[in-house]
């Protein structure tokens, strides 16, 4: 018949890496020589104690980043949508401005002057829905852009 091995466990506290090493090693010896005893493997009521302590504490501070963290964030978001709707304006109007300049130059320069002869045809050839979603695009990133290096740099 097999022969019925009893498994423990062992927690071992180290303050450094040397001496995580050595009291492995002096388990491991311990085991090897037999000369372990039944109340060596237990641990003691203390160093379950200072181990709930120690995970309690981990609970709290990580519960207590994530609490101020949410509310910086509560706090940042109406500053940065105010900063983000006020650099997506500014964006807009010199994105739309600089965009029907160059467009209407680059009409009339390649001898396409009948697309931008008059008001309906301007605005239907230069702000098309494709267009407009790629200006819309355009517009958004720059803002955000925009808001990020302010915010980075700080605020007014």
């Amino acid at each position: 018949m097999a022969e019925d091995k009893e498994l423990s466990k062992i927690t071992i506290h180290a303050h450094d890496e040397e001496e995580a090493h050595r009291l492995v090693s002096a388990v491991f010896q311990q085991e090897h020589n037999h000369s372990q005893t039944q109340e060596a493997t237990k641990p003691n009521s203390s160093s379950k104690f200072m181990v709930a302590v120690k995970t309690i504490r981990y609970v709290l501070l990580v519960a207590g980043e994530w609490l101020l963290k949410t509310i910086l964030f509560l706090l940042m978001t109406p500053i940065y949508l105010w900063y983000f709707i006020r650099n997506w304006i500014g964006s807009a109007v010199v994105i739309l401005v600089g965009y029907f300049i160059i467009a209407l130059a680059y009409y009339n320069f390649t001898g396409q002057n009948s697309l931008v002869s008059n008001g309906d045809t301007i605005t239907a050839t230069l702000f098309s829905e494709t267009k407009g979603m790629i200006l819309l695009i355009v517009i958004t990133v720059f803002a955000a852009f925009a808001t990020f290096e302010e915010i980075r740099d700080g605020l007014d």
